[in-house]
């Protein structure tokens, strides 16, 4: 009697690979989310006032902040409880005295049809509402229902009204050069084009493979080192954006010492940011603070240095634990096929481009550059306007000595092209800083 063997079964596995949305897509979830949250989040207000401080300089200077325990959910003015209470203050001198309002005024406002009354015609008469809040608090209000605002899907401000899908538009162009979207946009545009001409000549990646060859064998000692002087960037004059130059520069060259770019960003931003968050003289995140709270400046200074060295040692052991655990198998890391585009250009520039005195006078240029940038920050108060310039004066210099000393085979037109490149490179980063800095 024969036995048949039967076939073994096989289980096919199959793996899918989860891969992560495109930052935009993130931002535009994000959008879309926080747009439906206002058809259920009620509209509030908070009452402000000036306060003066002592900045880092120890210059007095004011400004307006809130006022914490005044939040309050916004209503309609009930016209008719409003009228009564009207009535009322007109004939309190003692309180119109206080508020400097005149009881004229108040009077001929009275006469008006209350249909007419409005917010507007209230300020005029010095009414306004932090002050009508102040004297009835919701006694003139139509509680029963809290206002809700939220805008269309589209629309402008002079058509229909801002809507949700014209965020791009507004996200570039919102506030001014000193800080706000557009001024972060042509920042960052400025110092791309900036590094597309530095980048041309090839010296950075000559210096990285020169500066590699010399300190063989001991390229760990890089990261540490990259690590606490960013940080103290962030912590002494609270570098955060500023750092996106120098994360084109430091990329290059943890990768050339077998790294990822991930590394990259943790010595150069993330590290700032660590400083930031423990910083004890940061004139924007520290002094401006404890002058509006009213305690010394500078105050508190031994702790925070304490709690910097703790956590700089803490973040930066972790990275060298990340970076230890790439270069010992770059495949693991989740930007090894991006960065294949630093791998070839360094590899292609250590073949073909030796360390010149052309180089070395781009780099000089650059080190001075920095130097001034750094004095311009910690003695002048230099802010994006002129560190943008800046970035544009090393840029030219460095374009200059290219063509001078035919780096990289430049000419004059070499310049021009390398900025524009160079900004292209950057304009998706611009668009992710606005929309973040609109959102948050």
């Amino acid at each position: 009697m024969s036995t048949k063997t039967q076939p073994e079964s096989k289980t096919k596995v199959i793996t899918k690979q989860v891969q992560m949305p495109h930052t935009y897509l993130i931002i535009f979830g994000v959008v879309i989310l926080c747009w439906l949250l206002t058809f259920l989040i009620p509209l509030g207000k908070f009452d402000t006032h000036k306060v003066t401080y002592k900045n880092a300089d120890g210059k007095e200077k004011s400004r307006t902040v809130l006022i914490s325990e005044s939040f309050r959910y916004q209503y309609n003015l009930d016209m008719n409880k409003l009228k009564t209470k009207l009535n009322e203050l007109k004939d309190n001198e003692t309180k119109l005295e206080g508020i400097g309002v005149d009881k004229a005024k108040i009077e001929e406002f009275l006469t008006l049809d209350p249909s007419q009354w409005s917010q507007d015609k209230l300020d005029e008469i010095g009414l306004t509402e932090p002050v009508l809040y102040s004297l009835f608090n919701d006694e003139i209000y139509d509680t029963s229902k809290k206002l809700k605002s939220h805008a269309g899907i589209w629309g402008t401000d002079d058509y229909y009204g801002f809507g949700v899908l014209n965020y791009v538009f507004e996200g570039l162009v919102t506030g001014d050069k000193y800080g706000s979207a557009v001024g972060i946009v042509a920042f960052i545009l400025v110092i791309g084009g900036a590094f597309g001409i530095i980048l041309r000549t090839g010296s950075i990646d000559a210096g990285i493979h020169s500066f590699i060859k010399i300190t063989k064998g001991y390229e760990y000692l890089a990261i540490p080192a990259l690590f606490i002087l960013f940080s103290l960037g962030g912590a002494i004059f609270g570098m955060s954006e500023e750092t996106i130059p120098f994360a084109m520069i430091v990329i290059p060259f943890v990768i050339a010492m077998g790294y990822d770019s991930l590394v990259g960003i943790g010595v150069t931003f993330v590290a700032s940011q660590v400083g930031n968050a423990t910083s004890w003289m940061n004139p924007f995140g520290i002094a401006i603070a404890q002058g509006i709270a009213g305690v010394p400046v500078m105050s508190g200074a031994g702790f925070r240095i304490i709690m910097w060295i703790i956590t700089t040692g803490l973040a930066c052991a972790y990275l060298m634990v990340y970076a230890n655990k790439i270069k010992k198998n770059p495949t693991k890391s989740i930007a090894y096929e991006t960065d294949n585009y630093f791998r070839k250009q360094v590899q292609s520039i250590e073949e073909n481009h030796s360390f010149t005195m052309g180089d070395k006078l781009v780099l000089i240029s650059f080190l001075i550059g920095i130097v001034w940038i750094v004095w311009g920050v910690t003695k002048k108060g230099y802010y994006i306007p002129e560190i943008a310039s800046q970035f544009f004066v090393m840029g030219l210099v460095a374009g200059i000595i290219g063509v001078a000393f035919k780096l990289n085979g430049m000419k004059i037109n070499d310049i021009a092209s390398s900025f524009q490149r160079g900004a292209a490179d950057l304009a998706g980063t611009a668009i992710v800083s606005v929309w973040r800095r609109v959102l948050f």
